[in-house]
């Protein structure tokens, strides 16, 4: 199959959502599939350079956006989220068109909403990756409450993005009520661990576990 995958962060980015979407990335090389990954520039860190916006190698191609310097302002990465939503819109209509099936990762949850509205555009298969409960999780950060306009907005992306989902992966089992409350759909559950390189890692170095 030709399977598009939506991520704002991928290597040489670095933090748990580019290594995962990597790992699922190569995964599906692995096993026959071609790939697109349409993602943002590393640009949350001064020393990851990447002055391609298109990598290609077989069966793999990576589309990269220009995005502003993301900081910890609540404000400054809204807009970025916004940003990447805007700009990867249209590249995602054409890579769409040749895709057999879209998976998203959230959060956040702009890139979560732009796979179910690309599949709803193209009428193609939608699958929904979850790794983290957002909004509610900005209740618990204090960021917002449930009554502000911000909250009801994000709710209606949440319940729209999921209803419209194929099927949702979690990384926990504690998500699968949250998901079930939102709509019924099939729900499949894949922890975070650890790739088998690591593991050879260890053993090849002698690492005290």
């Amino acid at each position: 199959m030709k399977i598009l995958i939506l991520t704002q962060h991928y290597p040489p980015d670095i933090g748990a959502a580019s290594f995962r979407m990597e790992s699922l990335a190569m995964t599906l090389l692995e096993r026959g599939h071609k790939v697109t990954v349409l993602t943002a520039y590393p640009n949350r860190y001064k020393d990851l350079k990447h002055d391609n916006g298109v990598d290609e190698r077989p069966g793999l191609k990576i589309y990269r956006i220009k995005l502003p310097k993301q900081t910890s302002n609540f404000l400054n990465r809204s807009i970025i989220y916004l940003q990447y939503f805007l700009k990867s819109f249209l590249r995602g209509l054409r890579e769409t068109q040749k895709s057999d099936v879209i998976l998203a990762t959230s959060p956040q949850l702009l890139v979560g909403y732009l796979g179910s509205l690309l599949s709803r555009i193209r009428k193609k298969p939608f699958v929904l990756d979850i790794r983290d409960l957002w909004p509610d999780a900005m209740l618990d950060l204090q960021v917002t409450s449930e009554k502000s306009f911000l909250f009801k907005i994000l709710k209606r992306i949440e319940k729209k993005m999921v209803a419209r989902a194929g099927r949702v992966v979690i990384n926990s089992p504690a998500f699968e009520g949250h998901i079930k409350r939102i709509a019924n759909v099939p729900i499949s559950i894949i922890t975070n661990g650890l790739d088998d390189s690591i593991l050879e890692y260890f053993e090849r170095n002698k690492v005290e576990r």
